[in-house]
């Protein structure tokens, strides 16, 4: 969340606000007046911060959406509060999901988490995570134009369908008999986390590289580091859409430098 927040110019002191303004919009369990009420506010902050840069330039990437909003209008107001709106949610929360599911993959299969130090091999383990354990559970819902059959399940017409990306990741017949293993030296084949196509995520090598530069940060300065709870008590958040521990109870051990 920092780091996109830090790319954009959003100012340190208003980034736990944004986070708390994430969490609230893509949970399921937000009333409607909250959820409204909630997407009013960061509508309007994020104006806010597009007018803060046009009146006072900086070195970031919303300064540089002004700027190409005001020379030459490639960019609406709308257009680029949204691409505002996109960048920073969606910009941090999958982020922090994969994290969380990494570390608890880790301690479950302690000895990944051992070929990972002595190998350096970070880079593996967010491959395998994004597999194992996808952040983004789906998108958007599709609506079914008439009735249709899959895989034996008869859905009437009308029906709102979502379709889970979590599941392509654990296909037996894409990624063998051992998908529900968690398996850092796995070959890297076809897979959907980050979309496809012209819906590819814009921000895919970035989550890569804030993942094992965190995850390599992490257990070089925390080399004991175990949770402290079991990992079916960890709760998760209450999204359809993104889907993550809200929290991870760990012993630390020593803290080196």
């Amino acid at each position: 969340m920092w780091v996109i927040c830090e790319l954009f110019g959003v100012p340190a002191e208003d980034r736990p606000r944004m986070r708390e303004w994430t969490a609230t919009l893509l949970a399921h369990t937000t009333p409607p007046e909250v959820a409204f009420a909630t997407q009013n506010a960061l509508q309007a902050y994020l104006h806010e911060l597009a007018e803060s840069k046009q009146r006072a330039p900086g070195d970031d990437l919303t300064t540089g959406l002004v700027e190409a909003r005001d020379e030459g209008d490639r960019l609406t107001t709308d257009e680029l509060v949204g691409v505002l709106w996109l960048m920073l949610v969606a910009g941090h929360e999958t982020t922090v999901h994969l994290l969380g599911h990494a570390i608890i993959a880790l301690s479950q299969n302690p000895d990944q988490l051992e070929l990972a130090k002595a190998e350096d091999r970070w880079a593996d383990v967010v491959e395998e995570t994004l597999r194992y354990r996808h952040s983004v559970m789906m998108t958007s819902w599709r609506f079914t134009a008439e009735e249709v059959t899959i895989a034996g399940v008869r859905v009437p017409e009308g029906q709102a369908v979502g379709v889970a990306f979590q599941a392509a990741g654990l296909d037996p017949a894409e990624h063998g008999e051992s998908a529900e293993r968690f398996d850092i030296t796995r070959k890297v084949n076809g897979r959907v986390s980050f979309g496809h196509g012209p819906r590819y995520c814009i921000g895919a090598s970035l989550a890569r590289l804030e993942g094992w530069l965190a995850l390599a940060a992490l257990y070089r300065r925390l080399p004991e580091l175990t949770l402290a709870a079991d990992p079916d008590d960890i709760p998760y958040s209450p999204s359809f859409f993104t889907v993550g521990p809200l929290s991870l109870p760990a012993a630390l051990g020593p803290v080196r430098p």
